[in-house]
C-alpha cells in the first residue's frame, strides 16, 4: 500500500528536483557564455595589438618595444579570468561529488584565488611598464603560473579519484563515468603544461615571448574543458552539480 504522502509531498519532492536540476543547467549555461564572451574580447584585443604593431605602426621598429599600456593588461587579465571561472567550478564539482571532504576543494579555491589575484598584480604592474624590455622584471606571473600549474593538478587528480568512487554494478553508469574520466584527464593534462610552459619559459627565457604559447593558449583550453562538460555525451556530470542525490538515482534507474 503506497504513502498517503506520494501524491503529495512526494511529487513535492520531485518538483523540488526538477527545479534544481534545471537551475544546475541553466547556471552550467550562464557560465559557458560568460567564459566564450571573455574569450572572444580577449582575441580580438588580441587581433586589435597584433593590428596596431604591424599595420598601424609598419616601419616602426623601436614602437615594437612598447607597451599599449590598455590593450594588452586587458586581454592578460581576460585570460586569468577564464582560469578562475573554471577552476572555480571544477572545484565545486569535486565538493559536490564528495561532500564529506571539504579540505581538497578548499586548497583549490585557495591556488584559484591566489592565480587570479597574482593576475590582477600582473596586469596591474604591466599597465605601469612603458617597454617590453623590462617585462621580465615582474614577478607575479610567476606566481600566478605556479598556481595555475599546481590547482590544475589537484583538480585532475581529484576528479578522477572522486567519479571512481561513484562506479558501482551499473555497465552503462560505469561507463559513463570512464568516458568523464578521460576527459578529466584529458583537460588537466592540457591546462597544466600550458601553466608549466609559461612559468618555465617566462623564466628561463627572458625578454622573450615565448610564455605567451603557453599563456594565451590555456585560456582556450579552460573555455572548452568547461564546455565539454556540457555536452550531452557529459550529462551525468550535469546532474551531479544540479543534486547531489542524482548520482544514485542515475545509477538506480540506469
Amino acid at each position: 500500500m503506497g504513502s498517503p504522502l506520494d501524491s503529495t509531498f512526494g511529487f513535492w519532492l520531485v518538483s523540488t528536483w526538477l527545479q534544481t536540476l534545471l537551475q544546475g543547467c541553466g547556471m552550467l549555461q550562464a557560465m559557458v557564455v560568460t567564459l566564450a564572451v571573455i574569450e572572444t574580447f580577449q582575441i580580438v584585443i588580441w587581433f586589435q595589438i597584433t593590428y596596431f604593431y604591424f599595420i598601424d605602426g609598419f616601419g616602426n621598429v623601436p614602437g615594437l618595444f612598447l607597451i599599449h599600456w590598455r590593450v594588452i593588461p586587458a586581454q592578460l587579465f581576460a585570460t586569468y579570468l577564464s582560469a578562475y571561472i573554471v577552476q572555480m567550478y571544477f572545484a565545486y564539482c569535486i565538493y559536490v561529488l564528495d561532500r564529506k571532504n571539504k579540505i581538497i576543494p578548499g586548497i583549490i579555491a585557495v591556488l584559484a584565488l591566489t592565480q587570479i589575484a597574482s593576475g590582477l598584480a600582473q596586469t596591474i604592474i604591466t599597465l605601469r611598464l612603458t617597454s617590453f624590455t623590462r617585462l621580465d622584471s615582474t614577478k607575479p606571473i610567476i606566481t600566478q603560473a605556479a598556481s595555475a600549474l599546481l590547482c590544475d593538478i589537484m583538480i585532475t587528480v581529484s576528479l578522477v579519484r572522486s567519479l571512481r568512487k561513484h562506479k558501482g554494478n551499473v555497465k552503462s553508469t560505469n561507463s559513463l563515468l570512464n568516458s568523464l574520466v578521460i576527459n578529466a584527464v584529458n583537460r588537466g593534462i592540457l591546462t597544466a603544461m600550458c601553466a608549466a610552459l609559461n612559468l618555465i619559459l617566462f623564466v628561463a627565457l627572458p625578454g622573450t615571448f615565448y610564455f605567451f604559447i603557453g599563456l594565451e593558449m590555456s585560456g582556450k583550453l579552460y573555455m572548452n574543458s568547461a564546455m565539454a562538460t556540457y555536452g550531452p555525451s557529459h550529462r551525468f556530470l550535469s546532474l551531479v552539480l544540479a543534486y547531489p542525490l542524482a548520482v544514485s538515482i542515475h545509477a538506480n534507474t540506469s
